[in-house]
Formats: C-alpha cells, sequence, structure tokens
C-alpha cells in the first residue's frame, strides 16, 4: 500500500524506560537510560519493545506496532504542537490508517461536533462563488463611470446571493501579506510556555488562545488577536442595565518574533484602505452615498486574529471552526493555499468548500450588514474544516464600528411598507459579551442578531444579554 504522511499523537508519560505509545497510530518514544524527550530518531529496528512499555488503544494499533517494529526502523521526525497540549510527531507508515471514533479514545471530548455538525467526508466544491475585479474602483480616477457602475451591481448581487464573495486586483501588495503569514508561522512554532507570556483573559481578551469555543464545542485552533485601534475604550458591564464605567482593550505584543508588531500593523494599514473600499461599494448598492457607513468607524473596534489549524487527529469528528456567522460588518479573509473554509449556500444549504484562489481575499458580510440593509443582505453561516496531514494558517480582519454604535437598520432603507425587523443594540455590549462569554461557557446558545428581532406583530420581547445567559 502507498505510503501515507501522517500527523498525530498524545504523549503519555510512564517512567524512563524505553516507551512506545500508541493511540490511534500514535507514536512516542524515550531515549534509554536518560529518559530525555527524543523529537528525531530511528526506531529500533531488530530490538523488540517488551509488552510492559508497549500502551496501546484502538482496534489493532498494538498488532501492527508489533510487526512494524521488528519488520524494519523507519525514521520518524517529530514536532510540538503544545498548545493542544500533546506532542505531534510527523511519521511514514508504510500502511494505510484509516482512522474511527474507536480510535480515537485520547481525542479530548470538548472537541468532537455532534453528528449532524462534522465534516462530510464528501466535499463539494464551490461554484458560482463571485470573484470580483475589484480594479475600476481601486483606480478610480482612471475607470469610466459605466465601469464602476457594473462593479457596484456584482457587489449587490454577490452580497443578496451568497453572502460571500472573492476580491482580486484589490491593492494590498502580495508581499506585506506574505510577510504577515510567515510571522504568524513563526510565532505559532514557539513553545506553549513563550505563546502564554500573551495569553488572553476575562481582564483583557486580546493577544493568544487555544481553548476557542463555538456553540459550545471546542475549535481545533490557536489563534492571536489584536485591534486596529490601541487601546480601545469598551463598556466594563455587558448588562444593558447597568453603564457602569468603561475599560481598556490593551494589545499584547509577544517579544518573539521581534517583528510581528512591525509585520501586523504594515498589514492592518493596507487592508483597512481595502476596508474603506468596500464599505463605499457596500454603500453604493444599497443606494446610499459612498461614504453613508464613515461615521459609524471614528472609534472602530475592528481587530484582526492570526488563525493557526494544525494537522487533526480526528478530522472527521472536529472543526477548525464551527459553523458561525460573523457578528460584525464585514471579514476580510486571507489564507493560504491549504483551505478549510466551508460556505453553507443559501439555495440548499449544502456546506461547499472555497478552493483558495492566489492572491485574492474572501469578503463576507456580517450580520451587523444584515441589520443595517434591514435583510436585503443576510450574514451567511460558515465553518472550518480541518485535515490530518498539513497545518493551515489565515487571517480574518473583522471589521468593526465604534463601541458607541447603535445598530440598527438604517432610516433610508426603511418605512412604512418596509419597516424596521430589528430593535437597536448597543455594538459595544454586544461585542463584550462575546468577548467574555469564552471566559464563561455555559449551555446556552451566544447572543445573535435574532435576538433583537421584531415580530410581525405583537409586544417585543425583552433580550437577556447578560454574561451568564450566553456563550461563544
Amino acid at each position: 500500500m502507498s505510503e501515507r504522511e501522517r500527523e498525530v499523537g498524545e504523549v503519555r508519560e510512564r517512567e524512563s524506560v524505553p516507551l512506545l505509545v500508541t493511540a490511534g497510530g500514535k507514536l512516542r518514544w524515550r531515549e534509554p537510560g536518560s529518559g530525555r524527550r527524543r523529537w528525531w530518531w530511528w526506531l529500533p529496528s531488530r530490538r523488540r519493545i517488551p509488552a510492559r512499555n508497549l500502551t496501546s488503544v484502538g482496534g489493532g494499533v498494538g498488532r501492527w506496532l508489533s510487526q512494524l517494529l521488528t519488520g524494519g526502523g523507519r525514521r520518524a521526525e517529530g514536532r510540538r504542537h503544545p498548545h493542544l497540549h500533546r506532542h505531534h510527531l510527523t511519521y511514514k507508515l508504510p500502511i494505510s490508517l484509516h482512522q474511527s471514533p474507536s480510535a480515537m479514545g485520547e481525542l479530548d471530548p470538548t472537541f468532537i461536533q455532534e453528528p449532524e455538525h462534522r465534516p462530510k467526508p464528501a466535499v463539494i466544491e464551490a461554484h458560482g462563488i463571485p470573484e470580483i475585479d475589484l480594479s475600476p474602483y481601486i483606480t478610480s480616477s482612471s475607470s469610466s463611470p459605466n465601469a464602476i457602475h457594473d462593479l457596484v451591481d456584482e457587489i449587490r448581487d454577490a452580497c443578496k446571493d451568497w453572502g460571500f464573495f472573492q476580491v482580486i486586483n484589490h491593492g494590498v501588495p502580495i508581499e506585506i501579506r506574505e510577510k504577515v503569514q510567515s510571522v504568524a508561522k513563526r510565532f505559532f512554532d514557539q513553545s506553549l510556555e513563550e505563546k502564554k507570556k500573551v495569553k488572553r483573559d476575562e481582564a483583557n481578551p486580546l493577544g493568544y488562545y487555544d481553548t476557542e469555543h463555538t456553540k459550545n464545542v471546542r475549535d481545533w485552533k490557536e489563534v492571536f488577536d489584536f485591534m486596529v485601534d490601541d487601546p480601545v475604550v469598551m463598556p466594563a458591564s455587558y448588562d444593558d442595565d447597568d453603564d457602569g464605567g468603561t475599560v481598556e482593550y490593551t494589545n499584547q505584543w509577544p517579544h518573539h518574533p521581534s517583528e510581528l508588531r512591525e509585520v501586523c500593523e504594515e498589514y492592518v494599514k493596507e487592508v483597512q484602505k481595502l476596508s474603506n473600499k468596500l464599505l463605499e461599494l457596500i454603500s453604493l448598492s444599497l443606494n446610499l452615498p459612498a461614504n453613508r457607513l464613515e461615521p459609524f468607524f471614528k472609534d472602530q473596534t475592528t481587530f484582526i486574529r492570526l488563525n493557526h489549524y494544525p494537522p487533526c487527529l480526528a478530522p472527521d469528528l472536529a472543526l477548525g471552526v464551527g459553523r458561525h456567522k460573523d457578528a460584525g460588518v464585514l471579514t476580510i479573509l486571507a489564507q493560504d493555499d491549504v483551505g478549510g473554509l466551508e460556505v453553507k449556500r443559501k439555495i440548499d444549504g449544502e456546506w461547499i468548500f472555497v478552493k483558495p484562489t492566489p492572491n485574492a481575499f474572501i469578503i463576507n458580510v456580517g450580520d451587523i450588514i444584515q441589520v443595517w440593509s434591514n435583510d436585503t443582505y443576510e450574514s451567511v453561516e460558515h465553518r472550518v474544516r480541518v485535515n490530518s496531514t498539513r497545518e493551515r494558517f489565515s487571517i480574518p480582519y473583522f471589521v468593526n464600528p465604534a463601541p458607541y454604535t447603535v445598530v440598527e437598520p438604517l432610516a433610508e432603507l426603511t418605512n412604512e411598507r418596509n419597516p424596521a425587523r430589528y430593535k437597536g443594540y448597543n455594538w459595544g455590549k454586544f461585542f463584550a459579551t462575546r468577548k467574555l462569554s469564552n471566559f464563561k461557557k455555559l449551555n446556552v446558545e451566544n447572543i445573535q442578531i435574532y435576538h433583537f428581532k421584531k415580530p410581525d406583530e405583537g409586544k417585543i420581547e425583552d433580550v437577556v444579554t447578560r454574561v451568564e445567559n450566553v456563550v461563544i
């Protein structure tokens, strides 16, 4: 059978003897005598490991290992993914090893999706997601009015039909994007101890994090968050009835890599230009002045996330990010060539894979656009699937308004025949609730915009927004 490279393994420590541990195909070797960890080595080719030094879980893995160890050595190269509190090793197997839930005894149950939300083995590749050339607007001084008009029509159709689209010729230099992708990889390659020096917490939910949940299921990823404006003043209380002052969210920059901050801030400057252009185009597509949305961003709460999705033990059980909609205005996503983003198609509810387009950005409409447009445009559910062999990196730029913004349908888009479908809500409190709920995970749903939806008739229900009743 063909060789297959696998990234696997949770370490179990047992004394300081030569130890090989398997769990769903996981390997770990301790150097004889010293007990030191070896992150690359040759498995012994002629000597059998005593059964007492071999721990096996998962059907047949122990028997397979016995054959492997007496059949010849294989070079194994390992590396750490300590954010998952596991040691992962890369090695080549001369067999095809198919993992199943019965062989995944070591997978933390908090990662496992409910059966109806697990990724399907067969991937439907997206066809029809619009790819929009922004050059007529980026270089508008040399573009004809007809070209810009056609571009606005494309934006309108993409927002209404898909809620997602890709943009090319967007004006963000490829060199800057490559630099931030490179420095992000170097940050995540560090030890867990080093990354935890900038770990976020309830007092300051910015920085490194590796236990994020979506709809109460843990995501198979680690992240690093920072705000575009620094610091950002946010409500201290998430309770609508409490005006209990403010707190500052402050970026935490690591010492290593030393250039991370500089590179990220350079990237922000370029993507912010793109963000402004996209907001103008969306305004025009709603028959509003190009600068209609500009006042909402004077004191923006826009933030950037560096995402790292390691190879996963059970890509059929876990997700990099579970199904969700983005709460803000827009998301501008840069992803590498691995891919993993899936979008729920509006016409039939099928999950479809968004194939990476080199140097393109993926744009998705957020919940705030849905409210501002009074449901003319809708945000769409999406998720991230992982794989067992390749790590993935992505960089979402979450476009968000000022914390004091009251999010409600724009007056120009409502009238007697099309009344406002949402009551207003304070974005700062909404945002703070989402951030703080990372640290207070309960068995209830996080706050969503439909909690603010007006019924067709009758009294509007009060919405409970206290953090003890919401999760992320």
